[in-house]
């Protein structure tokens, strides 16, 4: 349902997820990280690595909250992530797309092995709170049951 009080939950979720994958990002790719070709971290490859987290950290959060799937849901993922794939590629193949878009950086970030590791502990970090409050509400019940009696 939608309220004023989940509306808040969503947005202090979503605030802290995004503080967590920002701040472990900033601290893995510091300025001591070298990236393959020999030069230090810029802060764009700590934005892109920060932001693929928080897509995935949010990938994790449909997960969670989804509990059935309809077929036009489902097809409408698959379409959405095979776009994004096809979008990827055809901004990597132009050479003028790769002037506006820092596609390096992300290709860095991704293939770093520090990403790798980083990525799966964020994603447990950002999402077991969730996990918790939600397996404690239905072991507990609401606070709006406890109330009533």
């Amino acid at each position: 349902h939608l309220n004023r009080t989940s509306v808040c939950i969503w947005v202090v979720r979503a605030v802290y997820q995004a503080a967590l994958s920002f701040a472990l990002c900033t601290l893995a790719f510091d300025e001591s990280f070298i990236t393959p070709e020999g030069s230090p971290a810029s802060s764009s490859l700590v934005a892109v690595a920060s932001f693929a987290i928080f897509l995935l950290v949010q990938a994790g959060n449909l997960a969670l909250e989804t509990h059935t799937f309809t077929v036009p849901q489902a097809l409408s993922i698959i379409v959405g992530l095979i776009g994004s794939l096809g979008l990827y590629y055809l901004c990597n193949l132009s050479l003028r797309a790769q002037k506006l878009v820092d596609l390096h950086s992300f290709n860095v970030a991704v293939g770093n092995p520090v990403f790798q590791l980083l990525a799966p502990l964020v994603l447990v970090g950002a999402l077991a709170p969730v996990v918790a409050l939600k397996f404690w509400g239905e072991v507990s019940g609401s606070p709006a049951d406890a109330s009533r009696g």
